[in-house]
This record gives structure tokens, C-alpha cells and sequence, in this order.
């Protein structure tokens, strides 16, 4: 826990001090860099999430979600170089870790559907004539 709280640390430090070296503190510079700096935020619950999936400890769809939460972290912080830069166009590549998001999101969502489906003599709600 503590690495990745480091590493949030880092990342933040890092981004803060990036950005405000090459374009002077203004209004639009804190209000783009508020949405990355709070997804660093986020790095550390995803760390930790990654970590435990690694280890056999969490399902496979808080690992697709964790995944998919750092694409859209990734995605973030190239929107926010590239659109200072004045690089960003609809469109790019910097896009994509965002479909990705949107597609770990779906496999996780569809895996933890199809548990539902599952007969097994110990669930309850097998029978469903009995219920009625």
C-alpha cells in the first residue's frame, strides 16, 4: 500500500511540475490539469486492485474494471499534453485507451453476468416451479 501510495505521489508531483513549466499558471492550465491530478488520485486503489488480481484475491471483474480505470487514466493524462501542446484533434490516437476502457468494462460486465446462469444443486432459486 505504501508503493502505491509512492507512486501516486510521484505521478502527481510529476505531472504538476510538468505542466507548469512549460505554460505559465493561468486559469485554463488549472482547469486542465484538476481531472488528471484527481485521477492520480485514483492510481493507488488501482495498484492495490491490480496487485490482489495478481495474487488470486479479487474476481475478474474488479480486475477488468480496475483495467479499464487506468486506460481511462492514461487516456486523460495524453489528452491533457496533447491539448496543451495543441495537438489534440478529434479523433486521435489518444482516444483508443478509452474504447479499451469502455471494452474491459463490457468483458468484466459480461463474465459476472453468465455467473447468474449457473445451475448448481446449492442455489436455492434452481427450482423454479417451486416458487411459483
Amino acid at each position: 500500500m505504501f508503493s502505491a501510495s509512492a507512486v501516486t505521489v510521484l505521478v502527481a508531483g510529476f505531472l504538476v511540475s510538468s505542466i507548469f513549466e512549460e505554460n505559465s499558471i493561468s486559469f485554463e492550465a488549472i482547469l486542465g490539469i484538476a481531472y488528471p491530478v484527481l485521477d492520480t488520485v485514483s492510481i493507488t486503489p488501482i495498484i492495490i486492485g491490480l496487485v490482489l488480481f495478481l495474487k488470486g484475491q479479487v474476481s475478474f471483474l474488479w480486475s477488468c474494471l480496475f483495467i479499464g480505470m487506468l486506460c481511462f487514466v492514461i487516456a486523460d493524462y495524453g489528452f491533457l499534453f496533447l491539448s496543451l501542446d495543441e495537438e489534440y484533434y478529434s479523433g486521435h490516437v489518444i482516444d483508443i485507451p478509452y474504447l479499451w476502457a469502455y471494452l474491459f468494462f463490457l468483458f468484466g460486465s459480461n463474465n459476472y453476468a453468465k455467473i447468474f446462469k449457473i445451475r448448481s444443486k446449492d442455489n436455492r432459486f434452481n427450482n423454479q416451479e417451486k416458487l411459483r
